[in-house]
C-alpha cells in the first residue's frame, strides 16, 4: 500500500479540531440513522408492522440515548482522552450491530415464550416487546447517547461545554442523520440488504474510531484541564436552568409528536411506499439539521432566550396554517408537479442564502439547482424508466417539503437555542450538555408514546396536528410572557390560532377519489393509525372499499379474485380443523371459508376501520361472516399473530394485494414461509395472493422461487387480475368425492353462478402451473434470487416497478403459455368423470385466454 501523500496529511492536520469533529459527527449521524432504520425493520419481524409496535422500538431506542447521555454527564466526562473514548464508543456500536441479527435469532425463542406467558393478545405483550427491544438495543443506544456530551466536551477543550461548539456538532449530526435516512432505503437496504448495511456501518464506525483516536494523539484533551481563559467560557447565571430543562422536555415532545403526524399524513395523502416514508423522514431531519445550523451561525446575534419564543411561535403558526391543506397534497403532486418543484427550490434557495452568505459559495449552491434540473432532463432521455422513479419521488419530496420543511427548520432551532440558554444559566461549575440532551430525548420518547397510544387514536390525525401547532404557539407565548409586562394580553394571542383550529373545515377525503377517477358517493371515511384512511364509495349498486385511496375490495369485478382466494385452496383441503385468513377486505373470503365445516376460523387484520367497513357495508358479499359463531376476529399484524399463536392450521390464506405498500413485503420472504410451514399440519394448505397487475416477471419468479424453497409442492392459479399461490408439504391432489360434495351446496352454487363459474370443477382451468410444471418453469428462469428478511428485495423493486404503470397483459400471457394446459391430479373419479371435469376446466381456461388476447 502506497503511503499517504504528504500534502494530504498536511491538509487533514491543518483542519481545525472542531471542523474535523463536525465531519466525524456527520458520519456518526449517518451511521446512527442507518442503524435506526435497520433496527426498526429487524424488530418488526418480531412484533409486527403496527404503529404501536414501531412506537415501542422507537421508545426503547430513545430511552437508551437518554440514559447514555445522562451517564456520560455523570462519569465519562471525568475521564482522560475523550476523543479516544469517543472512537471506542463508535467502534463498539458498529461491532455490536453486526452481531445483532445473530443475537436476535438466538433470543427469539425466549421472546416468544415471554409473549405467550404474558398473553399475545394483551397490552402486556406490547410491554414485553418494549422490554425485549430495550434489552437488544441497550448496548448500542447507551453508547450512541454518550457520544454527544463526550465529543462536545472534547471539542470545547475546557472544563465546561461551549454552546457554539455544541450547536455546530448537533447540526452536523442531524444533517448526517438525514443523509443516512435517505441512503438507507434508496441505496443500502435496497441493493445490499439489512445484514450488509450493518457491515457497512461497522466499517464506517471503524474509520470514525481510527480518525478519533488519531486526533486524540495530536490533540490530547484532559477532561479536568482548562486550556482556555475564563473569558472564553460562556457566562453562567444562577437562575433559570430548571425552566430550560422543562422547555427542552416540551420541545422534544412536540417535535417528535409532529414528526409522527407528518409521517402518517404522507402515507395517507401522498406515498405509502417505503420510499415515501424515507423521503418524509429525510425532509424532516434535514429541516431540523438546517435549523440547528442557522442557530450555530447565530445570524441574529441575539440571546437564545430572546430568540426562542419567536422561533417556537413561528413553528407553531406554520404548522397550524398548513395542516388543514394536507388533503391537497396528492392534487399538487399529480396536477401541479412543476409548480411544487419550483416553490420547493425557492424555499431551498432561501435557506441557502441564510446559511451561506459568502458570495462565492452561495453562487455554487445556487448553480446546483439548474444543474440538477439539467441532469434530470438528461437522465430522462437516457433511462426513461429510472427517470420516472426519481422524478416521481422528487415531486413527492417537493410537495411534502412545502408542508413540512419550513416548520421543520424552525423546530430544528428550538433545541440548539434551548441548549445555549441552558449552558448560559447552569448552576455550579463545569456545565455539560448531557442533562439537557437527556431531557430532550426523554421528551421525544414521551411524544412517541402520547401520540401513538393516547392522542391520535382519540381525536384523529388532523386534530392532533392542529393542536400540536397550537402547543408550539402556546410554548412560545409563555416564554414571551416572561419578558413583557402585558402577560395576559400576550396569552390572548393564541385565540386566533384556536379559532383557526376549531372552525377551518376538516379534510375532505373525497378529493383523493376525485383525483384518481373513482366514481361514487363517499358513504364512509374513518382513519386509524395502522391502516390509514378507510373509505367506501357507492355508485349505482356498486360499493368499493379503499385504504388511502387504493382499492382493496368491493362487490364488482374484484369479487372473482376474492372468491378464488377461498375456493382454490379448498380444492385441496383434506382436514377441516382450523383455518386462518390474514387480511379481511370485504370479508368475502372469510364468508366462503365459513361455508365449510372448519371448527374455528381466525380472521386477522391490523386495521379496525377496514373491519368496521366490511361489517357495515358488505354484509351481502361476506355471506354472514360476522354472524358465524366459529369466526374469531383479531386486530393484529398478520405475521406477528402467526408467530405468537402456535396452534396448527389446516388452511392459511393471505390476502395482501400490493407489495409496494411499506411493510407488506414482509409476507413474501423465506422466513415467513418457514413460519407458515411450521404452523400448518402436514396436509395443510397455504394460499397467497400474488398481485400480477403490479408485478414484473422478475419479481414474480422471485416470489415463486422463494415459496418453492420452503414448500415441496407449489401450484399457481390465475384469476381475473391476480394470481394465487397454493402450497403444501403434501402432494397437491384433488379428492373428487369432496369436490362433488362442495359442488352440491346450494349457497355455493348460487355464488359460483354470480362469478360466471358453472361448476366448482371449472376452477381447475385456472391452474397455470401444477407443481411439476412450476419446477420446470423455475429451472428455465435465469433469475435465481429469493426474498429473505435480511434481503427484502421485493418491497423495494416493486415500489419502483409499479410507477411505470405496467400492463399485466404480457406477464399473464407469458405465464399462460409457459406450460401446456394440465389439470391437477384428481383421485377417486372414473374415466368418464375425469373427462367431464376436463371439459369444464378447459372451458374456463379458454375464457381466461380470451380475456387477454395476444394482440
Amino acid at each position: 500500500m502506497s503511503p499517504i501523500p504528504c500534502e494530504m496529511k498536511l491538509t487533514l492536520r491543518s483542519l481545525p479540531l472542531v471542523r474535523q469533529l463536525q465531519i466525524l459527527f456527520f458520519i456518526s449521524g449517518f451511521s446512527a440513522l442507518v442503524l435506526e432504520v435497520v433496527y426498526v425493520k429487524l424488530l418488526r419481524y418480531w412484533a409486527g408492522n403496527t404503529a404501536s409496535a414501531v412506537a415501542a422500538v422507537l421508545c426503547a431506542y430513545m430511552a437508551g440515548l437518554a440514559v447514555g447521555s445522562f451517564l456520560a454527564g455523570r462519569w465519562l466526562l471525568r475521564l482522560k482522552h475523550l476523543l479516544a473514548l469517543y472512537g471506542g464508543l463508535e467502534l463498539l456500536v458498529g461491532l455490536y450491530s453486526v452481531g445483532l441479527p445473530w443475537l436476535m435469532e438466538r433470543l427469539k425463542p425466549a421472546y416468544l415464550n415471554v409473549t405467550l406467558w404474558l398473553g399475545p393478545d394483551t397490552g402486556l405483550a406490547l410491554c414485553g416487546h418494549f422490554l425485549a427491544t430495550v434489552t437488544l438495543l441497550l448496548v448500542p443506544t447507551l453508547l450512541m447517547g454518550a457520544s454527544f456530551p463526550v465529543v462536545v466536551r472534547a471539542a470545547s477543550r475546557a472544563s465546561e461545554d461551549r454552546a457554539d461548539i455544541a450547536e455546530k456538532l448537533y447540526a452536523a449530526n442531524l444533517i448526517g442523520a438525514a443523509a443516512g435516512t435517505f441512503l438507507s432505503d434508496f441505496l443500502l437496504i435496497r441493493f445490499w440488504g439489512l445484514g450488509n448495511s450493518l457491515v457497512l456501518v461497522a466499517a464506517v464506525s471503524a474509520v470514525v474510531a481510527t480518525w478519533a483516536m488519531a486526533l486524540d494523539r495530536h490533540h490530547p484533551v484532559l477532561a479536568a484541564a482548562r486550556t482556555e481563559s475564563r473569558a472564553t467560557v460562556q457566562p453562567r447565571a444562577s437562575r433559570g436552568s430548571d425552566l430550560v430543562l422543562v422547555v427542552a422536555l416540551a420541545g422534544g415532545f412536540l417535535v417528535l409528536f409532529q414528526e409522527i403526524v407528518w409521517t402518517h399524513m404522507v402515507g395517507r395523502f401522498l406515498d405509502s411506499t417505503v420510499y415515501g416514508f424515507a423521503i418524509t423522514l429525510f425532509g424532516v431531519i434535514a429541516g431540523l439539521g438546517l435549523g440547528a445550523a442557522l442557530v450555530a451561525r447565530n445570524v441574529a446575534k441575539r440571546p437564545a432566550r430572546v430568540q426562542l419564543p419567536w422561533v417556537s411561535m413561528a413553528a407553531g403558526l406554520l404548522v397550524v396554517l398548513l395542516i388543514p391543506f394536507w388533503d391537497e397534497a396528492r392534487t399538487l403532486a399529480v396536477r401541479y408537479p412543476l409548480w411544487a418543484v419550483y416553490v420547493a427550490l425557492a424555499v431551498l434557495g432561501a435557506v441557502a442564502i441564510a446559511l451561506v452568505p459568502q458570495p462565492e459559495t452561495l453562487a455554487c449552491v445556487l448553480a446546483g439547482f439548474p444543474a440538477l434540473l439539467g441532469v434530470t432532463f438528461l437522465y430522462r432521455r437516457l433511462d426513461p424508466t429510472g427517470a420516472v422513479f426519481w422524478t416521481h419521488h422528487g415531486v413527492d419530496f417537493a410537495v411534502s417539503g412545502l408542508f413540512m420543511f419550513a416548520p421543520a427548520v424552525l423546530m430544528g432551532m428550538v433545541f440548539p437555542l434551548t441548549l445555549e440558554w441552558y449552558l448560559g444559566s447552569a448552576r455550579g461549575g463545569a456545565p455539560t450538555v448531557a442533562p439537557i440532551y437527556a431531557v430532550n430525548t426523554l421528551g421525544s420518547m414521551a411524544g412517541v408514546v402520547v401520540a401513538n397510544f393516547l392522542v391520535i387514536p382519540l381525536i384523529g390525525l388532523e386534530r392532533s396536528g392542529r393542536f400540536v401547532g397550537c402547543a408550539f404557539l402556546a410554548l412560545g407565548l409563555l416564554l414571551l410572557a416572561r419578558m413583557v409586562r402585558q402577560r395576559y394580553a400576550v396569552a390572548f394571542a393564541i385565540v386566533p390560532a384556536l379559532a383557526w383550529v376549531l372552525f377551518v373545515p376538516r379534510w375532505d377525503y373525497s378529493k383523493t377519489h376525485a383525483l384518481m377517477g373513482h366514481a361514487g358517493e363517499l358513504i364512509y371515511a374513518q382513519e386509524d393509525l395502522n391502516g390509514g384512511v378507510t373509505t367506501v364509495l357507492q355508485n349505482i349498486g356498486e360499493k368499493n372499499l379503499y385504504v388511502n385511496g387504493l382499492l382493496q375490495a368491493g362487490n364488482t369485478y374484484l369479487v372473482q379474485d376474492q372468491a378464488r382466494c377461498a375456493l382454490v385452496p379448498l380444492l385441496y383441503a383434506r382436514e377441516f380443523d382450523r383455518a386462518m385468513i390474514i387480511g379481511i377486505g370485504s370479508g368475502q373470503t372469510g364468508g366462503l371459508v365459513g361455508l365449510y365445516p372448519f371448527k374455528t376460523i381466525d380472521v386477522v387484520d391490523f386495521s379496525p376501520r377496514v373491519v368496521e367497513a366490511a361489517r357495515r357495508f358488505f354484509e351481502d358479499t361476506n355471506l354472514g361472516l360476522f354472524n358465524n359463531p366459529r369466526v374469531r376476529l383479531h386486530i393484529a399484524d398478520g405475521r406477528h399473530f402467526l408467530l405468537t399463536h402456535p396452534e396448527k392450521l389446516s388452511l392459511l390464506t393471505i390476502e395482501v394485494n400490493r407489495l409496494w405498500v411499506a411493510g407488506e413485503g414482509d409476507l413474501y420472504t423465506r422466513e415467513f414461509y418457514e413460519l407458515c410451514s411450521a404452523r400448518l399440519v402436514n396436509t395443510g394448505i397455504l394460499q397467497q395472493w400474488v398481485p400480477l397487475f403490479d408485478l414484473s416477471l422478475r419479481d414474480t419468479v422471485i416470489i415463486l422461487r422463494t415459496v418453492r424453497q420452503v414448500f415441496p409442492y407449489v401450484a399457481l392459479y390465475m384469476g381475473a387480475e391476480s394470481g394465487m399461490i397454493v402450497a403444501s408439504r403434501s402432494p397437491l391432489e384433488v379428492d373428487y368425492a369432496r369436490l362433488r360434495e362442495m359442488d352440491s351446496q346450494p349457497q355455493l352454487g348460487s355464488f359460483l353462478a354470480s362469478i360466471q363459474l358453472p361448476r366448482i370443477f371449472s376452477l381447475l382451468g385456472d391452474c397455470i402451473f401444477v407443481p411439476e410444471g412450476l419446477d420446470a418453469f423455475l429451472e428455465r428462469s435465469p433469475e435465481r434470487r429469493i426474498s429473505t428478511d435480511l434481503r427484502p428485495h421485493l418491497e423495494y423493486s416493486n415500489a419502483q416497478f409499479y410507477l411505470v404503470n405496467p400492463s399485466s397483459r404480457a406477464l399473464r400471457l407469458h405465464l399462460l403459455s409457459a406450460q401446456e394446459f394440465r389439470t391437477p391430479p384428481i383421485t377417486g373419479a372414473d374415466r368418464a368423470t375425469l373427462q367431464a371435469i376436463q371439459e369444464y376446466a378447459f372451458a374456463e381456461r379458454s375464457r381466461l385466454v380470451q380475456t387477454f388476447p395476444p394482440h
